[in-house]
């Protein structure tokens, strides 16, 4: 970033959206801004800042194109959830925003996993099922008898039963690292592992959900459709799983949110 004193400054340009929820707020902004220059003084030989919001404000400041519209795009999600929300649940929501544009690590490039993602990953699912019009969002962050966390808890507007939901971001490994057993097994583990975290010592798991979001590369696209389709992974407790994609065309760069069956069918 070539100046990392203006956080504050291109969120209001880049982010009105959620510069506008937050007020702009002083205490938010400078909060942001004395953890990312304390990562910056921590930085070593051989780590790499991930992604993550001021990072990505730093570069399109720069004018890089695919940061700008990515920003665009993260603004009008978060604003989009806000909009369908009850007014008792803005103040739990800025605080989201907050840890969201707090997200950012360093890591070694080698082994990419931006905490940001997992955050805006929190922010797509929600929005998916607020969009479905089937659900009204209760609260966030459901305390559950084992002491547990549930991300949201939704009352289905027809029946009015509620659902617990809880989101895990699935980062695949990339081709090179990984082969098609190995995959399998890391998926299969990876949700099973979450869901009886979530549900271990309950009398009853009725009601809770998960909804994974995968990450991967476009060069194990087909592995991960193959899995799909070999692995009926839409059993009780699991909801269909989602992908963010990034569509570059010569007039234009979008992003897309959808399921992934749906987007590529």
């Amino acid at each position: 970033m070539s100046d990392i004193t203006k956080i504050r400054d291109l969120a209001a340009q880049y982010l009105p959206q959620i510069y506008s929820i937050t007020k702009g707020k002083v205490s938010i902004w400078n909060k942001v801004q004395s953890k990312f220059e304390k990562k910056l003084d921590d930085i070593k030989v051989g780590e790499v800042f991930e992604n993550s919001i001021p990072i990505l404000l730093g570069n399109a400041e720069l004018g890089d194109s695919i940061s700008i519209r990515f920003l665009e795009f993260i603004d009008q999600t978060i604003h989009s959830v806000f909009k369908r929300l009850p007014k008792h649940l803005y103040t739990r929501f800025i605080k989201m925003i907050e840890a969201f544009i707090q997200a950012f690590d360093i890591k070694l490039i080698e082994h990419p996993n931006p905490t940001y993602l997992n955050l805006l990953a929190e922010f797509l699912a929600v929005l998916r099922l607020l969009e479905s019009n089937e659900y009204e969002l209760i609260g966030f962050e459901k305390q559950i008898p084992n002491g547990k966390s549930i991300d949201f808890e939704l009352k289905n507007k027809q029946t009015g039963s509620i659902a617990l939901v809880d989101v895990v971001s699935i980062h695949v490994p990339n081709k090179k690292a990984v082969n098609k057993d190995l995959l399998r097994l890391t998926l299969d583990t990876k949700l099973d592992d979450k869901y009886n975290d979530k549900t271990k010592k309950l009398i009853t798991k009725e009601g809770i959900y998960i909804l994974p979001i995968f990450w991967f590369e476009d060069s194990i696209k087909k592995d991960i459709l193959e899995y799909l389709d070999e692995n009926n992974i839409q059993q009780r407790y699991i909801i269909e799983p989602s992908v963010l994609v990034q569509n570059k065309t010569t007039e234009k760069i979008e992003f897309i949110f959808s399921t992934i069956s749906s987007l590529y069918s």
